[in-house]
């Protein structure tokens, strides 16, 4: 099935499976332990809807796309 019509199709710019986990804190440092729990637990890697709106988007934002996570 590896390169059958049900193979595992990655996500751009991604090498493995990328898991998301529903919804985003809202303030850097609480988002970057919960990154970093889900990191060592192999728990996921992005967030689907990703960080919304308010003033401390850029800096998740920004903070995600180091980690090379979808948001």
């Amino acid at each position: 099935m590896t390169n059958g019509p049900q193979r595992v199709q990655h996500l751009l710019g991604q090498d493995g499976v990328v898991f998301t986990l529903y919804g985003a804190l809202g303030e850097l440092a609480p988002l970057q332990e919960v990154v970093e729990v889900m990191r060592r637990e192999h728990l996921g890697n992005g967030f689907d809807p990703g960080p919304g709106l308010s003033p401390n988007t850029p800096a998740m934002n920004s903070y995600l796309t180091t980690l090379g996570w979808h948001r």
